[in-house]
């Protein structure tokens, strides 16, 4: 388990470095600090093929802060880094994570060339039509994405 304030990078790494023949499947189900995901996991798990990704904390009580809460935009460059570069990766969970339409827009991005995602989950976000029209286009043109799934976000029939 990484902890970002009693943990450095570099035991994050070590134990990425040791698993890394063995790892396949990688659920984050509370996620506090905005690593590079490009760097720590598509790069150093090679045989990853899904990830559930949620940014947050859990039993915060009275410590709540809701920037501790969702993805930055600056996070979803690094995973849209990080699709373009995985050819191992089927299965992409990122629902409960405040994506809003700029963020599906950089989303979008990353899985243009992507010729491995074929379940993509954004359930539970903040994505409008105009995210999804951005997730669509280019999903036309070159995608094997099968299954998407986009419940409880902000999408109107004029979207859907």
């Amino acid at each position: 388990m990484f902890e970002p304030e009693t943990m450095e990078l570099s035991a994050l790494m070590r134990l990425v470095q040791i698993s890394k023949n063995w790892t396949f499947n990688l659920k984050i189900r509370q996620l506090l600090s905005h690593l590079d995901l490009s760097a720590v996991i598509f790069q150093q798990l090679c045989n990853l093929s899904s990830l559930d990704l949620t940014y947050g904390a859990r039993d915060l009580k009275m410590d709540y802060e809701k920037s501790l809460f969702g993805m930055t935009f600056h996070d979803m460059v690094k995973l849209a880094k990080g699709l373009n570069e995985t050819n191992s990766l089927t299965t992409l969970t990122l629902h409960r994570n405040k994506i809003d339409d700029d963020m599906c827009r950089m989303l979008s991005v990353g899985m243009q060339n992507n010729q491995t995602v074929t379940y993509l989950d954004l359930s539970h976000n903040h994505i409008a039509d105009r995210g999804l029209r951005s997730l669509t286009q280019c999903l036309l043109d070159n995608s094997v994405l099968t299954d998407l799934r986009m419940a409880s976000n902000e999408v109107s029939v004029c979207g859907g």
